[in-house]
């Protein structure tokens, strides 16, 4: 953990701390450089892996492509964009019926971009808290939402990990067992990588369910395990530490709460995941499809749900790698994954040529592009924070998503309680029409009490916090 993430900001005065030092920019400005330099390299050797040798063959594959079939793909990116949107707005309408699904779009292009610039998307979801706010939700609201979605996102990931593995091993057995990525010549297996992706994903999930719902571990967590990182020099601040554990472990305890309650939305929430991962993971297939792919196991329905599970395995271990986008390491896996070797059963598509160029189509349209797109998107859009306030760029978008935890943590507590009461009066009807795109204004009574559209019992409306 760097020691900037956890020590007291020094007071600066003309551009100098008080004790006459100046702030560490330089320190700074070369971790970013060096961090950088590690993403630009690992894309180039990636690239310069899929391209040699095959230059000439790319370049025929390239030559013969079905624009149809890859505007289609295209298409298919933007549709797995409005799924993912459609999540968001759905969250957002438990909130305020005043939420539209176009800034739900436009949240879904921020974040994109914030994720794609910082390690294991560190700071997408603290900027897209703030566009949030921007477009009318409160800080509390949107914290929730993006823990909530955080959760729901790993596990029915795994979950769809699982019957990935399953299908895939069963069908192609000793193949898949032997498929390997070569990185500066060691072959390391492609199941050994998978294992891996699941106890990172799984470990993850249950790390925060074991810190959520076990006291004592959350002590241990907090206590020993800080202060021997403390003596390692990791952690200079233990007391923060600690008091940022707890925060956010009672964070996700009323977040697991609200959905537990909530076992409609929830369902709900589980589907559209499900819809948006079977859409993102089909690309391949239609990239393939657009090259003019023939292969056995690349064509037809099979070849629709062999791209789906094949880049579901591939997205459980790209996701776990600290590189924005997995940059690099991203294309070894596909083209591992997608061609192993010559007459492999498992070869999805007809050549090692056209892996690669698939390979280059598939990261354009998913990465390169969205990228450069959203990052015009998220300078132009007015409700995308345009700086940084001053506690940001002294603590780093983890703490300064902790103290946005923190100061709205007892509202928090408050909306879950009156959610919780009115949760098993309120009809799969009533829910419906809640995350309906109908704006028209409703009136429910309840008791002696009567609610309006925008303080009924899922629509929590307060005063916004700063």
């Amino acid at each position: 953990m760097d020691d900037e993430l956890v020590s007291e900001p020094a007071l600066e005065v003309g551009g100098r701390s008080i004790d006459g030092k100046k702030p560490k920019q330089k320190k700074k400005f070369t971790k970013t450089l060096i961090y950088f330099a590690v993403v630009f390299l690992l894309t180039g050797y990636s690239i310069f892996s899929a391209l040699n040798g095959n230059i000439e063959s790319i370049g025929e594959c390239f030559k013969i492509i079905n624009w149809y079939f890859f505007i289609l793909a295209c298409g298919v990116v933007f549709l797995s964009f409005m799924a993912r949107s459609l999540i968001y707005f759905c969250f957002a309408r438990l909130y305020t019926r005043k939420y539209t699904y176009s800034q739900a779009l436009a949240l879904d292009q921020v974040g994109i971009f914030y994720s794609a610039v910082t390690p294991l998307n560190t700071g997408g979801q603290f900027v897209q808290c703030y566009t949030m706010k921007r477009q009318g939700i409160q800080m509390s609201s949107a914290v929730s939402i993006f823990v909530m979605y955080s959760v729901m996102y790993q596990i029915v990931l795994i979950l769809y990990g699982v019957v990935s593995f399953i299908v895939v091993a069963s069908n192609y057995g000793s193949s898949f067992l032997n498929m390997s990525m070569d990185i500066l010549g060691l072959h390391i297996p492609m199941w050994a990588l998978v294992i891996f992706g699941f106890v990172c994903n799984i470990g993850y999930i249950l790390i925060i369910f074991l810190l959520t719902y076990w006291k004592g571990f959350q002590n241990f967590i907090a206590g020993p395990c800080v202060n021997l990182l403390h003596k390692m020099h990791l952690i200079k601040n233990p007391e923060k530490s600690r008091n940022s554990i707890h925060m956010s472990m009672e964070n996700y305890r009323l977040e697991f709460r609200r959905l537990f309650t909530n076992i409609p939305f929830t369902i709900l929430i589980g589907v559209l995941l499900i819809i948006f991962f079977t859409v993102s993971f089909s690309i391949p297939f239609f990239t393939g499809v657009a090259l003019g792919n023939t292969s056995a196991i690349g064509t037809g329905v099979t070849g629709f749900f062999n791209s789906v599970f094949f880049t579901n395995l591939h997205q459980l271990i790209s996701g776990v790698i600290p590189i924005p986008g997995g940059a690099g390491v991203s294309e070894l896996i596909f083209n591992a994954f997608f061609y192993a070797e010559e007459g492999s059963t498992t070869n999805y598509y007809d050549s090692a040529a056209m892996c690669s160029s698939a390979m280059l189509v598939w990261r354009s349209i998913t990465f390169t592009i969205p990228l450069l797109i959203s990052g015009i998107f998220s300078t132009i859009y007015k409700g995308a924070p345009k700086k940084e306030t001053t506690q940001e760029q002294r603590y780093g978008y983890r703490i300064a998503l902790h103290e946005i935890e923190s100061e709205t943590l007892s509202i928090r507590r408050e909306e879950l309680l009156e959610m919780e009461h009115h949760t098993k009066e309120i009809s799969r009807e009533e829910l419906y029409d809640k995350l309906s795109f109908n704006n028209e204004k409703t009136k429910k009574s309840h008791g002696h009490h009567l609610y309006t559209d925008d303080d009924s019992p899922y629509t929590i409306n307060r005063e916004d916090d700063d």
